[in-house]
């Protein structure tokens, strides 16, 4: 065995180097740093003789001269794009779309080929086809479109977000995507319910003051202060009444209006703007025009329909007023913009006069969007000078050029696009601001603010205002609104919210109406085709019950015999003698708020459910009511079952003998053989 023999062989790093190799490597190395030792002298050099940049950037000046370049820069985008932008991928429909693009014309479908043949050699730019509508609610939208139901201006937002319905030959919203009520509940008591009321429509009356208020009179309750009253006809305030068939009353009752007189006005040339439920619209006019030939003074009276000219919005609840100060900035130069910021402190309209007016020429809220309403805080305001306000409220504050429709015209065709808009904010050196309202270039928008009067007896109070604009400019403000904190309301909604303030909503309350009787005709349909949907083990047995109508309210079987039910008779106070003057073979209907006796399981009262007045033999069904519910759920706003009825008046008097404001009746559901105790007072108006 050799002596190298079971050692291990030397490492090779360990091993000696030729010494040849050592010099070569120490010379490279050498050579690296003096290269790396010139690069640093020469950069240092380079460093010294730059000029010496001392002080702040100035961010605007630095942004305009960097602007040019920024566009050209989007020039050269949107060039390219055009240019690689490949016409036959865009024409095919999606399913037949792939990863690759051909630009061969026989990738597409041969009755699409031609039309793209046409667009290539005429050089023009092909669009992006449409997307293939896959929604069943948008296709439902634009058959309704093509049925000749009318669209609101914001029906576009509505449909994303609301069930749509068809009701009087428009497609209204009729309640939110959410089921939730408490979120309806909570909107309009602590902060904005919005609602969108321009299905109802406005008749204009111009003509001698003296030959409008007699045409009114005729038609309208007596009972009431007339259209002519003295608080109204300085257009200062707004008012309500009910109409009736001519030479009618108390029978015959058709709608509620509301109504406001041109502020400012000659009595000679006076203007007045009556609102109509849109279910009696055609109804009114008519009854109008038959009024004016009858009489002598009123056939210089002009009738104008309104209805396509003007947008109304309704906002109740507690921070309406907030929400219209920060959406509404009236023009600096214009009427009444100094009484509009002497309002800015006010929390609450409840300080303002009732039914009060105001007309504004504010700005178009795109130019200071998106707005953002103020805090609830203490602001600070001169009480006495408010005091004074609202004691004397100004003579002018009414006027407003939206009375004008020349005014309302130019309004319109000068509206600003969006795209302009858009173009001037590019423009900005800071992004993200506000524009200026400019003179010349921007409308000044006629708005009136009208404030609709407190429910009574619920002891919350609830703003509530009603803003009138031109037309084209409802989406504008809507989404104004709905960015600074209002939540929206449909059709459903609105009649939730009179059921827990406990106020009659038309026309679903006033029985006897022709307008009742076509939304019940509809519901009773609707009733009846859901009950034989069901099996017959699962249906209500109605027969056994002792029903005889389950699908509708027969309000007219409430006569005694040899009368017949002349309609509802809106109550006013229990001494009124004209509710007592009626004919003897007629029985008049009255409004009536019914809730449990019971502060908890006191149940609820469904529509259609019979009111007693007292519980003696419960199990014969032969007994007659003497009322029925027309609408009933559970109120948030009382904790407990609530309704709104109607009754019969003369069985109520006997009651008010025994309690003066809340009488004890009795109410049995239509699926229940017993009755449960609850309290009842009439809705007063």
């Amino acid at each position: 065995m050799s002596p190298a023999k079971g050692k291990r062989a030397a490492s090779p790093a360990l091993q000696p180097q030729d010494p040849r190799l050592d010099k070569k490597s120490k010379h490279e190395h050498d050579q690296a740093r003096i290269s790396v030792r010139d690069e640093i002298s020469r950069l240092d050099a380079f460093y010294k003789d730059l000029p010496k940049i001392s002080g702040n950037i100035d961010a605007e000046q630095f942004l305009a001269s960097r602007m040019g370049e920024v566009t050209a820069l989007q020039a050269a985008i949107k060039t390219t794009s055009k240019e690689l932008r490949v016409p036959a991928f865009e024409r095919l429909p999606r399913f037949l779309r792939r990863r690759a693009a051909s630009h061969n014309l026989h990738h597409l479908r041969a009755r699409d080929r031609l039309k793209l043949s046409i667009k290539l050699a005429n050089g023009k730019q092909v669009r992006k086809s449409m997307r293939k509508i896959k929604s069943a609610v948008l296709l439902e939208e634009l058959r309704s479109q093509k049925a000749g139901v009318q669209w609101l201006e914001t029906h576009k937002w509505h449909i994303k977000r609301m069930k749509m319905q068809n009701w009087w030959g428009y497609r209204l919203a009729a309640r939110p995507m959410f089921k939730a009520r408490i979120t309806n509940y909570r909107s309009f008591t602590k902060i904005c319910l919005l609602h969108d009321a321009s299905y109802y429509g406005c008749i204009e009356l111009t003509g001698v003051e003296r030959a409008i208020v007699q045409l009114m009179d005729t038609m309208t309750d007596p009972r009431l202060p007339s259209v002519g009253s003295q608080r109204y006809l300085k257009g200062t305030r707004c008012g309500s009444t009910f109409v009736y068939d001519q030479g009618a009353f108390p029978c015959g009752l058709i709608c509620p209006i509301t109504f406001v007189w041109r502020a400012a006005a000659v009595a000679t040339k006076a203007s007045l703007w009556v609102w109509v439920h849109p279910a009696c619209f055609n109804d009114i006019l008519k009854q109008m025009d038959s009024i004016k030939s009858s009489l002598d003074d009123a056939r210089d009276v002009k009738i104008s329909d309104l209805r396509k000219q003007l947008v109304r919005f309704d906002l109740t609840g507690a921070r309406s007023t907030a929400l219209l100060q920060a959406v509404l900035t009236p023009i600096a130069s214009s009427a009444n913009a100094d009484l509009w910021m002497q309002l800015q402190g006010v929390r609450s309209a409840a300080c303002l006069p009732a039914n009060c007016v105001l007309g504004l020429s504010v700005q178009d809220p795109r130019l200071r969007f998106p707005q953002k309403a103020k805090p609830v805080r203490d602001m600070g305001i001169d009480a006495r000078a408010m005091l004074d306000l609202c004691t004397q409220w100004p003579t002018t504050a009414a006027s407003s050029d939206i009375w004008s429709s020349t005014k309302r015209r130019e309004c319109v065709e000068s509206k600003v696009s969006h795209a302009q808009l858009q173009k001037r904010r590019q423009q900005m050196l800071l992004p993200g601001g506000k524009l200026a309202w400019t003179s010349g270039q921007d409308n000044a928008i006629p708005v009136i603010l009208m404030r609709r009067p407190q429910v009574e007896g619920t002891g919350h109070g609830m703003d509530a205002w009603t803003l009138v604009l031109p037309r084209t400019y409802g989406m504008d403000f809507w989404r104004s609104f709905v960015f600074a904190g209002a939540r929206v309301g449909g059709v459903e909604d609105m009649r939730h919210m009179c059921l827990d303030v406990g106020r009659a909503a038309f026309p679903y309350d006033y029985a006897m109406t022709r307008a009742y009787d076509a939304v019940a005709a509809i519901q009773s349909t609707a009733k009846e085709r859901a009950w034989h949907a069901r099996p017959p083990a699962k249906r209500v047995n109605y027969a056994k019950l002792g029903v005889l109508s389950p699908f509708s309210i027969p309000v007219a079987t409430l006569a005694r015999p040899g009368r017949t039910i002349g309609g509802v008779l809106p109550f006013l106070v229990k001494d009124d003698t004209s509710m007592m003057d009626t004919p003897k073979s007629i029985d008049l209907l009255v409004h009536v708020r019914v809730w449990s006796a019971f502060d908890t399981d006191g149940g609820v009262f469904p529509e259609g459910a019979r009111i007693y007045a007292s519980a003696s033999n419960e199990d014969d069904g032969k007994r007659t009511p003497i009322g029925y519910v027309t609408s009933g759920d559970y109120s948030f706003m009382t904790g407990q079952g609530q309704g709104i009825g109607v009754c019969l008046l003369e069985p109520l008097q006997h009651l008010w003998q025994q309690k003066q404001d809340t009488m004890t009746v009795w109410i049995q559901k239509l699926t229940s053989r017993h009755c449960r105790r609850a309290h009842l007072e009439l809705i007063k108006i």
